[in-house]
């Protein structure tokens, strides 16, 4: 029985080795491929884009790059004047190159998330100096007021007050208030 007992115990350590030398195996072909899939790039870097079209609106090149492409476009028809028509006349471009001339000077930001291209006004991304304001309701013997409604003149912006009378809220300091 001894004997047994031993060669159980050579074949577990060979087998621990051989376990060992293969997890290591697996854990360097995993890493070589996830740092091979890094050094390629994204579809919307090596996608590139021929478009000749004559006195279109951006609405219908925007289509037409939908089409020859796998990307699609997010935007306010609102806050981007899609209306305006353009002549345009690319051969093998990247999308961000094309989109770049089609929005030259018009103040609009462009994003590109793989195969969505968000289309904002650049003023869109800047935050608003904001000013916070706060107080205290109370009724006449000074007793706190809670759920109070506190609203700023001539608009819809405001807040309640809390348990002990207390409220607080952030104003756009380019807010238009009424008088």
């Amino acid at each position: 029985m001894k004997k047994k007992f031993k060669d159980r115990e050579v074949l577990s350590g060979n087998f621990l080795r051989q376990l060992f030398f293969i997890m290591k195996l697996t854990l360097f072909i995993l890493i070589t491929s996830t740092l091979g899939l890094f050094a390629t790039g994204s579809y919307s870097q090596n996608t590139r884009i021929t478009l000749d079209l004559k006195s279109v609106t951006v609405k219908e090149t925007l289509k037409a790059i939908e089409n020859e492409s796998e990307f699609f476009f997010i935007y306010n028809n609102e806050l981007i004047n899609v209306d305006r028509e353009i002549d345009i006349n690319v051969k093998n471009q990247k999308i961000t190159e094309v989109l770049n001339n089609i929005f030259e000077g018009r103040d609009v930001e462009i994003t590109v998330i793989d195969r969505k291209i968000v289309l904002a006004p650049a003023y869109m991304g800047e935050q608003q100096p904001t000013k916070r304001i706060t107080g205290k309701v109370t009724d006449q013997s000074g007793v706190p007021i809670p759920g109070a409604a506190i609203i700023v003149k001539g608009t819809t912006i405001g807040s309640t007050s809390d348990n002990d009378g207390n409220y607080s809220y952030c104003l756009s300091t380019t807010s238009k208030l009424g008088k």
